[in-house]
C-alpha cells in the first residue's frame, strides 16, 4: 500500500506521506472507537433490561398473588354480605401472615369501613367513608363504578406507615328480594388490602439491586408515565433509562433504570487504551511516512508497523482503491475470502464470491463514496469454511491531503453474539408479557373456560406464538379434549386426537407432558419422530416448533397448555422456565375457582338447612305455645278445685277429723301449693323461650337497686350484709329479662345463707373490652363443682325439698334469659363454703 501511495504522489514532499498516514490510523482508531462505545453501550443497556425485566416479573407476580387472596374474600362476602367482624376475622386471618404481604384487610359495607383484621392498631381506619375521603375517594369510586379491582398508592395510612392498597368491589344478590333470576347483583361495598410497600419491595427482590445500579418507580395510584415517582431518584427517569411497564389492574406503574455512575462509563478505561493506541500509532505512522520518503529500510519499517497495527484488529480491515482492486487487508479478512493477501492484492471481489454478492460489495463502496463520510450497514457473510457471521460494516472513503480520493476503507465487525442476546431478551420480553396478561385475567376472570380463552388469546397476541389450545384429559374418551384455542388453527385441533396412553397418538409433547408432569419440547417438528402422526398437518399450517405445559389441580396433572411457533428452535431454557412458571399460575387459578365453587355450594347447602332448621324451630314454637296454653288452662284450674274442697275441708269439717285426717288435708294442700308453683315456674321458662327481648343500655347499679329493694324488708329482718359496687357499670341488656336474672340469683342468696351467721351478699362487676362480668357471691351452703352444669337444667335439684323449698326452675330460667340477650352464666363453688354466679353481658 505505502509503494502505491508513495509512486502516485512521488512529486510531495515527505511531510505529506507523514500526514497521510497519520489521517489514515486516527480514522481507523476513529472507527475502532466507535464500534467500541456502540458495543459496550448496547451491552450495558441489554443487562440493565434483563435485570428490569426479571424485576417487573416478581413485582407482578407477588402483586397478583395478595390480589388473588384479597379476591377469595370478596367471593365469600359476595355468599355472605352479612357477615360480622368475628366472622370476617376468621376468615381473614390466613390471608394476613408472614408468608404474604398484606398487612391488613378491610370491609367497607356502603363504602364505609366497618370490618378490620386485625383490628387492634387499624382502629384508626374504622369509620373511614370512602366516598368523602380526600386521597382515598378518587380509588374508591373508580372501583365502584367500573367494577374492577384498583390498586392505589403508595400512599400515606390513617394508622400509619405507608402502603399500597388494593381495592376490590363486591356485589352481591338479593336473595331475600322478589327480583327477577337475572336481576344485576347490587353493590355492597368494597374490600379494602393494605400491601406492606417494604415487604413488597423485599419479596420483588428490589432490595437486592446491584448498588451499581439506579432504580426508579414511578405512576402513584396507577398511572403509569403520568404519575409521580416513589421509588428512587426521580432522576433516572431523566437520564436516559432503561423503562419497563408493569401492569397492574386498574393501571400500571413504570419502572426505570440505568448503571449508577451513568452510560458509557465502564468503557471508559478501554477507549482511553484505544485513543492512547491510536495516537502512537498515527505518530508511528507519520514517523515512520516521513522515513519513508528518506530511504526504503525507512519505507519497511513504517509498513511493518501499520502491519502490526493492522493485524491486531479482532475485526475485517481491508482498502480498495476507486475501482474496487484491492490495496490492503488484515489477517482477519483473509480468512474471509480464505486466501492470502498475496493473492487478494490486485484483484476485485469478482475473484473470490458470486457476481450477485460482488455488485452488492461494489454498490456500497460507490453510496459511501458518494455519501463523502462513513456508511454503515449489516448484513450476513459466509466465510470459505461454510461458517456465518452477521457483520456491522462501515465503509469511509479515503482521501489525500489534496482532497483526492485514494479508495475506500472497509471495517466489519462481528455481531453475531448480539443479536442473538438481543433476540433472547425480546423473546424472554414476549414471555412475561404472556405471563404478566394472564396473572392479570386470573384475577379479573371468573369462569375457568373465560380464562382458558384469555390465556390462549394472550400468548398468540403478546406472546407471539402462531397457535395456543388448552386441552383437559378426557378419562371416559381416553383422550384430550381441547377446550380453547387462538390462532392459526385451520381445523388443526379437529384432527389432532391425543392419546392420554402410551401409543403412537400419545407420545407427543402434550401426552407426554399430561403422563409425565413436566414440560416437554419438540424445537423441530419436521425432524421429530414424536410428532410423525400430526407432522403433515402441522407443517401445513407453517408450526414449526411446539412445547406443552403440564397443569397441576390439586397436586394432579389434569391438563396441558400447547404452544406451536413458526420457527425452529424457538424455546430456549429461560422460556421454558417461564412458561412452566404460567402454566402453574393457570392451576392454581383453576384450584383457586374450585375452591370459591365448594364455598358456593356449601354456602346453598347452608342456606337450605338454616330453612329447614328455622321450620322446624317454628313447629317446635307452636308446640310450646299449645303447651303452655294447657298448662294455664288445663292443669290449674283442677289444683283450685283441689285447693277449694280441701281448705273447705279443713274449714267446715275439722271437727269431724281427727289428728291424722287434719294432717293429710294439710299435706294435700302443701303439695297443691307447690304444684301452683311450679306451674308458674314452667310458664315463666316457657315465656322466657318465646317472648321478644329488646335490648338497651342499662344502668347495673339502678337495675340491682331496684331487685334489693323489692326484697328489703326480708333481707333486713334476716340480717344480711350487702356490699354493691358497680359504679359506672353499663350493658346491653333486656330490663325484664335482666331484672328476671337478678331476682332469680338475690333470692338463691337469701335462701341457701339462712345457716349462716351472718348471711352476706357481693355484687361487683368487670369491664372488658366488648363485655362487663357482673359477680353476685354469697356465703351459702355452696355446692359441688362437679354439679356446676346440673343447677343450670330445668327441673334439677342438689339438696331435698324439705331443706330448701324450689321447683328447680328458677336458674334454668337464669341461663335462658343470659343465652336470649347474647350473654352467659356460670358459676365457681365449693361445699360449705358459698358460691358465686357470674352474668357476662356485652357493653
Amino acid at each position: 500500500m505505502a509503494e502505491q501511495i508513495l509512486a502516485s504522489t512521488s512529486h510531495k514532499t515527505p511531510w505529506l506521506f507523514a500526514l497521510l498516514a497519520l489521517v489514515l490510523v486516527l480514522a481507523t482508531e476513529q472507527v475502532v472507537e466507535h464500534f467500541e462505545k456502540r458495543s459496550k453501550l448496547e451491552q450495558e443497556k441489554n443487562a440493565v433490561s434483563e435485570t428490569l425485566s426479571t424485576l417487573r416479573a416478581r413485582l407482578e407476580g407477588v402483586v397478583t398473588s395478595n390480589l388473588l387472596l384479597v379476591h377469595g374474600l370478596t367471593a365469600v362476602i359476595s355468599s355472605q354480605p352479612d357477615i360480622d367482624q368475628a366472622g370476617f376475622a376468621r376468615i381473614a386471618h390466613g390471608l394476613v401472615d408472614e408468608r404474604h404481604a398484606l398487612r391488613n384487610i378491610a370491609g367497607a359495607p356502603g363504602m364505609v369501613i366497618s370490618l378490620m383484621y386485625p383490628l387492634v392498631g387499624n382502629e384508626g381506619a374504622v369509620g373511614l367513608d370512602y366516598r368523602t375521603h380526600p386521597t382515598q375517594s378518587e380509588a374508591a369510586l373508580r372501583a365502584m363504578r367500573s367494577g374492577q379491582p384498583v390498586v392505589a398508592g403508595p400512599l400515606p395510612l390513617l394508622q400509619g406507615g405507608v402502603g399500597i392498597i388494593a381495592r376490590e368491589p363486591v356485589f352481591v344478590l338479593d336473595k331475600s328480594s322478589a327480583e327477577p333470576p337475572d336481576a344485576k347483583p347490587r353493590f355492597w361495598g368494597l374490600v379494602s388490602a393494605v400491601i406492606d410497600v417494604d415487604l413488597l419491595y423485599r419479596q420483588a427482590g428490589l432490595n437486592e439491586v446491584d448498588a451499581k445500579l439506579k432504580l426508579a418507580l414511578r405512576g402513584v395510584d396507577g398511572t403509569g408515565a403520568r404519575g409521580a415517582v416513589f421509588y428512587g431518584d426521580a432522576a433516572v427517569f431523566a437520564a436516559q433509562p432503561v423503562t419497563k411497564t408493569i401492569s397492574l389492574p386498574g393501571g400500571t406503574w413504570q419502572m426505570a433504570a440505568l448503571p449508577a455512575a451513568g452510560w458509557g462509563q465502564q468503557s471508559g478505561h478501554t477507549l482511553w487504551m484505544i485513543r492512547l493506541f491510536g495516537l502512537l500509532a498515527a505518530l508511528a505512522a507519520a514517523a515512520l511516512a516521513y522515513f519513508l520518503a528518506r530511504g526504503s529500510a525507512a519505507l519497511a519499517c513504517s509498513e511493518a508497523r501499520l502491519r502490526a497495527l493492522l493485524n491486531t484488529i479482532p475485526d475485517l480491515v481491508w482498502l480498495k482503491d476507486p475501482n474496487g482492486v484491492y490495496l490492503a487487508c488484515n489477517p482477519r479478512f483473509e480468512s474471509f475470502f480464505g486466501a492470502g493477501e498475496t493473492e487478494i492484492l490486485g484483484k476485485t471481489d469478482d475473484a473470490f464470491v458470486s457476481a450477485e454478492q460482488a455488485e452488492f460489495f461494489r454498490a456500497n463502496d460507490r453510496a459511501a463514496i458518494a455519501a463523502g463520510g462513513p456508511r454503515m450497514n449489516e448484513e450476513w457473510l459466509t466465510f470459505t469454511d461454510g461458517h456465518r457471521e452477521l457483520m456491522e460494516t462501515i465503509k469511509a472513503p479515503v482521501y489525500d491531503a489534496a482532497d483526492k480520493l485514494i479508495g475506500v476503507l472497509g471495517i466489519a465487525r462481528d455481531i453475531t453474539e448480539r443479536k442473538r442476546n438481543e433476540e433472547r431478551i425480546q423473546g424472554l420480553n414476549r414471555v412475561y408479557a404472556v405471563l404478566s396478561g394472564i396473572n392479570e385475567a386470573s384475577v379479573r376472570l371468573r369462569e375457568p373456560q373465560a380464562l382458558f380463552d384469555a390465556a390462549c388469546r394472550i400468548a398468540v397476541e403478546r406472546g407471539g406464538f402462531r397457535m395456543a389450545w388448552l386441552g383437559m384429559a378426557d378419562l371416559a374418551s381416553g383422550e384430550v379434549r381441547p377446550l380453547a384455542h387462538a390462532g392459526n388453527a385451520d381445523g388443526y385441533l379437529e384432527r389432532l386426537h391425543i392419546s392420554l396412553g402410551d401409543d403412537e397418538h400419545g407420545r407427543g409433547p402434550t401426552g407426554l407432558a399430561l403422563r409425565e408432569g413436566r414440560h416437554v419440547v419438540c424445537n423441530d417438528i419436521a425432524d421429530d419422530t414424536q410428532m410423525k402422526p400430526w407432522r403433515e398437518d402441522a407443517l401445513a399450517r407453517g408450526y414449526r416448533a411446539s412445547a406443552a405445559f403440564p397443569i397441576q389441580v390439586a397436586g394432579q396433572v389434569c391438563g396441558a397448555f400447547s404452544l406451536y411457533a413458526g420457527r425452529t428452535g424457538f424455546f430456549d431454557d429461560m422460556e421454558l422456565r417461564l412458561l412452566d412458571e404460567l402454566a402453574l399460575d393457570i392451576g392454581f387459578a383453576l384450584e383457586f375457582k374450585r375452591a370459591e365453587n365448594e364455598i358456593r355450594q356449601l354456602n346453598v347447602e347452608l342456606e337450605a338447612r338454616v330453612r329447614e332448621r328455622t321450620a322446624e324451630l317454628a313447629a317446635a314454637n307452636q308446640e310450646l305455645e299449645t303447651f303452655t296454653y294447657s298448662v294455664s288452662h288445663d292443669l290449674k284450674a283442677p289444683l283450685r278445685g283441689i285447693d277449694g274442697y280441701s281448705r273447705l275441708l279443713l274449714e267446715d269439717h275439722q271437727a269431724q277429723l281427727d289428728d291424722e285426717g287434719r294432717l293429710f288435708l294439710a299435706n294435700v294442700r302443701q303439695g297443691v301449693d307447690q304444684m301452683s308453683q311450679l306451674i308458674e315456674d314452667l310458664l315463666a321458662y316457657s315465656r322466657m323461650e318465646r317472648r321478644d327481648l329488646h335490648g338497651v343500655r342499662l344502668d347495673l347499679a339502678d337495675q340491682v337497686a331496684a331487685v334489693l329493694r323489692e326484697r328489703a324488708e326480708e333481707t333486713a329482718a334476716r340480717g344480711m350484709r350487702i356490699d354493691v359496687d358497680l359504679d359506672g357499670c353499663a350493658v346491653q341488656a333486656d330490663p325484664d329479662g335482666l331484672a328476671m336474672v337478678l331476682r332469680n340469683l338475690i333470692d338463691n342468696a337469701i335462701k341457701f345463707t339462712r345457716n349462716s351467721q351472718p348471711p352476706s351478699l357481693s355484687i361487683g362487676a368487670t369491664r372488658g373490652e366488648k363485655t362487663v362480668t357482673l359477680a353476685v357471691t354469697d356465703n351459702g351452703i355452696g355446692f359441688d363443682m362437679q354439679f356446676q352444669d346440673r343447677i343450670f337444667e330445668i327441673f334439677q335439684r342438689l339438696q331435698r325439698a324439705e331443706d330448701y323449698p324450689g321447683t328447680g326452675v328458677g336458674l334454668a330460667i337464669v341461663r335462658k334469659a343470659m343465652q336470649r340477650m347474647g350473654g352467659r352464666v356460670w358459676a365457681e363453688s365449693a361445699p360449705g363454703r358459698g358460691a358465686t354466679f357470674y352474668l357476662e353481658l356485652p357493653r
